[in-house]
C-alpha cells in the first residue's frame, strides 16, 4: 500500500498544547519517524480511527493492543502486558535526557494503579517532545532491572512513532458522479446528491470532504504551509509542503487537472485559512498578504465549517517566511510580419473604464512587454465611455481609444479597435459599466474585411444578428462585420453577445474568421465545491452550455459554405477546461482547443479560484487552422496569477498569446 508523506496536524485541550504530524507510508513500506499528538481523553478512539481507515490495521492492529496506560501497569508489580507490543498515549509530564521521557494519561481512578508510565528512548534529538504535550507512539512493554536483586521498572521500549495519514488527493467525496467528477453538470445529466441526505459513514483515506470532517472541531497544525492563491475577502488557502498533492504547479499552486481516474482533480488536500482567532484582541497580528506560491511558518488554528467551506481558524496570524521565485517572462511567440502567420492574444482586463490611468497603462504594458504587441488583440469587459455611472452611455470608444494611446507610448505599435455598443444595462456586469468584447488590430497586418458594396465595411448593431452570405466565388463572408450572434435569443439574457469578425490579412489577403465570446458568469449561483450539493451546482451552467451551443452552430454555418475556413473562437468562456460537457458542442464542430505544446497540464491556468488553478480564457481552432504547417501555438502568460499581492493585480485574469498559420 503507498501512501503521501507528511502532514502535520496539531490538537490542544484547556491544559496542554500539542501538534499533530500526520505522515504516510511509502511504497517502500516503512514507517517516517514522526509524532502524532492527541487530546488527553480523546486520544484512544481517534488514533485507533486513524489506524482504521489508512488501512493499517493489517500492519499494526494484529499486533498491537491500543491500552491506557493503567492497563499496562496493572495493579501487581509486574505489567500483565509484559513483552507486547502496544499504542499507548498519554500527556508529557517530564523529560529525562537521554532516558526518553514519562507519559500520564490519568486512566488510573484506583490508588492500587499508576497512570504514569516511562518511554525508554536513548536521544529525544529529532523527536520534537516536550512538557505537556500529549504523545501516541506504539513500543513494546518491558520490565526491566540492571540487578538480578533490584525489582522491575516498568517501560516502554523499541517505540515507533504511529504513521497516519494526510488529506487524500483527486476528490472531495464520491457523490460526484458523472463524467467530469465534481465539474459535472447536476440536475441536467446527474440528479444531484446531498451529503448531509446520504450521511454516508466518513471515509477520510479517499474523500477529501470525509478528512475534513473527521478532524472538525480539532485543533491542527499544518506542517510547512505553501499557499496556493492570493488573498480573498475569505482569507487564503493553503497546503502542507510534504504533502503529497497530485496537481502542484512550478509556481507551487494546485492546478485542476485530469486525473487518473478520468476526472477533474478537485485538489481537497488544501485548506481555507480564516480569520484568526485573536484578531479583535489588542496587539494582534493581522493576516500577511500572500501570493501564489508563498512559504509561511506552521500554522495553528481549529478545523472549523462556516460559509460553504472547511477552514482552519489559526490562533493567531500566519506569518510568511518567503515568496516564491521567479518571474514572469515575455512570450516568446510572434508572427515576426511573416505574411503567412498571425500573432493573437486575449485580455479580459477586468471592466476597465477610461479613466483608469494606472490601469490602462499597466494593461499597455502586458501586452507590449509580454504579449509582443499582437497582430489582433480579443478584449473582454471593456467598460463603456462613462465607466461604472449608470448614465445611459453605451459606447466603448473613449475606452478603446485610451487604451490604444497608452499602447502606443508604451510601444511602437498604434492599434485600431472594433467594438459594438451593447443595449444598456442588457449585457450584464456592473450597472451602468456595459461591459463588452472588442478587437484592437494592426493596421499593417490585417483589416476588416469588406462586406458591403464597393468595399466598404458594414457593421451590425447591439440588436442585430450577424449571419453568414456568400461573395461571388462562393465564399462565405459575413452580413455584418463585426456582427453578433443571435442577440435577441434568451440564451444571452444578461449576458455578452459573441463578437464575429471578418479579416484579411495583409498583403496576403488571406480570409480569417474570429469570435470573441464572454460566457455567462458563474456569478452568486453556484454553490461551493466544499457544501451539501453533489456535484456542486455551476452556477449558470445551463445558460454557458446553451451559449456555446449557439456558436457551435454559427461555426457550422461558415463551415457548411467553405470546409476550409480559417475560424478562431476565443475568449472568456467562465469554465474550467475540464468541465468537458460543457464544451462538448464545440469539440463535435469539430473545433481543437489550442493548449501549449510541451507544457505539462499542471502548468495550464489563466485564474485562481479558491484552492485550483485553472483556465477559464480558451481559445478553440478549426480545422483548417490546426492542419497547417506548425498549427496551432499558445500559451498564457502569468503577469496576474503570479501577482505578489491581491491589490498589485491589474486584472484576476492572465493574458493570453498565440500564433497561427493560413494556408
Amino acid at each position: 500500500m503507498s501512501f503521501l508523506t507528511s502532514i502535520g496536524i496539531s490538537f490542544a485541550t484547556e491544559c496542554c498544547f500539542y501538534d499533530l504530524v500526520l505522515n504516510m507510508i511509502p511504497s517502500s513500506g516503512s514507517i517516517n519517524a514522526a509524532l502524532l499528538y492527541l487530546p488527553c481523553q480523546a486520544s484512544y478512539n481517534y488514533t485507533m480511527k486513524w489506524l482504521q481507515v489508512l488501512g493499517l490495521a493489517t500492519t499494526y492492529i494484529s499486533v498491537v493492543l491500543s491500552e491506557t496506560i493503567a492497563q499496562i501497569q496493572g495493579n501487581k508489580f509486574q505489567s500483565p502486558l509484559s513483552d507486547k507490543i502496544v499504542t499507548v498515549t498519554g500527556v508529557v509530564t517530564a523529560m529525562a535526557p537521554n532516558r526518553g521521557f514519562f507519559l500520564d494519561d490519568a486512566s488510573s481512578s484506583d490508588i492500587k494503579v499508576s497512570s504514569g508510565l516511562h518511554i525508554y528512548i536513548t536521544t529525544t534529538t529529532n523527536i520534537d517532545v516536550q512538557v505537556n504535550r500529549t504523545v501516541t507512539l506504539n513500543g513494546t512493554v518491558s520490565e526491566f532491572r540492571s540487578n538480578p536483586n533490584d525489582l522491575y521498572a516498568t517501560r516502554i521500549i523499541n517505540s515507533t512513532i504511529i504513521a497516519v495519514g494526510a488529506p487524500p488527493p483527486r476528490q472531495l467525496t464520491n457523490l460526484d458522479v458523472g463524467l467530469d467528477g465534481y465539474l459535472s453538470i447536476p440536475n441536467i445529466t446527474y440528479p444531484a446528491s446531498r451529503v448531509e441526505v446520504t450521511n454516508a459513514e466518513l471515509n477520510p483515506e479517499l474523500n477529501g470532504l470525509d478528512f475534513w470532517e473527521s478532524l472538525e472541531g480539532q485543533l491542527v497544525t499544518i506542517p510547512k504551509p505553501i499557499a496556493a492563491g492570493l488573498n480573498k475577502n475569505t482569507g487564503f488557502w493553503v497546503y502542507g509542503q510534504d504533502w503529497n498533492v497530485t496537481s502542484k504547479n512550478s509556481r507551487g499552486g494546485l492546478t485542476i487537472t485530469i486525473g487518473s481516474n478520468g476526472k477533474p482533480d478537485a485538489n481537497p488536500q488544501a485548506i481555507l485559512i480564516r480569520k484568526p482567532l485573536d484578531a479583535n484582541m489588542s496587539g494582534a497580528a493581522k493576516m500577511p498578504s500572500v501570493a501564489l506560491g508563498t512559504a509561511l511558518n506552521d500554522i495553528t488554528g481549529i478545523v472549523y465549517y462556516s460559509y460553504g467551506h472547511f477552514s482552519v481558524l489559526p490562533l493567531t496570524a500566519p506569518v510568511v517566511k518567503s515568496f516564491a521565485s521567479g518571474s514572469v517572462q515575455p512570450t516568446n511567440i510572434t508572427s515576426n510580419f511573416s505574411s503567412t502567420m498571425i500573432s493573437f492574444g486575449n485580455y479580459n482586463v477586468n471592466n476597465l473604464a477610461p479613466d483608469e490611468s494606472t490601469r490602462l497603462s499597466a494593461i499597455a504594458n502586458h501586452i507590449v512587454k509580454y504579449l509582443k504587441t499582437p497582430d489582433i488583440v480579443f478584449l473582454q469587459e471593456i467598460q463603456d465611455n462613462s465607466g461604472p455611472i449608470d448614465d445611459g452611455t453605451v459606447s466603448g470608444d473613449i475606452t478603446l481609444a485610451n487604451l490604444v494611446d497608452a499602447i502606443a507610448q508604451v510601444g511602437s505599435v498604434t492599434y485600431a479597435s472594433i467594438e459594438i455598443a451593447p443595449i444598456n444595462n442588457e449585457d450584464g456586469g456592473k450597472q451602468g459599466g456595459n461591459i463588452r468584447q472588442a478587437y484592437l488590430y494592426r493596421t499593417d497586418r490585417l483589416s476588416p474585411f469588406p462586406n458591403g458594396p464597393a468595399g466598404t465595411v458594414v457593421s451590425g448593431t447591439a440588436d442585430q444578428s450577424v449571419a453568414v452570405d456568400m461573395t461571388s466565388n462562393n465564399k462565405p463572408k459575413l452580413n455584418f462585420n463585426p456582427g453578433r450572434i443571435d442577440p435577441l435569443n434568451d440564451v444571452w439574457k444578461t449576458s455578452r453577445k459573441p463578437l464575429v469578425a471578418q479579416w484579411q490579412t495583409k498583403p496576403d489577403n488571406k480570409i480569417l474568421f474570429t469570435i470573441n465570446v464572454h460566457m455567462a458568469s458563474k456569478g452568486k449561483s453556484s454553490t461551493s465545491n466544499w457544501g451539501d450539493v453533489r456535484p456542486p451546482i455551476n452556477g449558470n451552467v445551463d445558460q454557458r452550455k446553451k451559449q456555446i451551443g449557439l456558436v457551435a452552430t454559427f461555426v457550422q454555418s461558415i463551415l457548411k459554405v467553405d470546409p476550409n475556413a480559417n475560424i478562431l473562437v476565443g475568449g472568456d468562456f467562465n469554465e474550467w477546461s475540464q468541465a468537458r460537457e460543457v464544451f462538448k458542442p464545440l469539440i463535435d464542430v469539430p473545433l481543437t482547443e489550442a493548449v501549449p505544446l510541451g507544457v505539462p497540464e499542471v502548468e495550464r491556468y489563466s485564474y485562481v479560484f479558491d484552492q485550483n488553478c485553472g483556465a477559464l480564457d480558451h481559445v478553440f481552432a478549426s480545422k483548417a487552422l490546426v492542419s497547417c504547417r506548425t498549427g496551432v501555438t499558445f500559451e498564457h502568460v502569468h503577469v496576474n496569477t503570479w501577482a505578489n499581492a491581491t491589490d498589485t493585480r491589474i486584472s484576476d485574469h492572465d493574458p493570453s498569446v498565440g500564433l497561427i498559420n493560413l494556408c
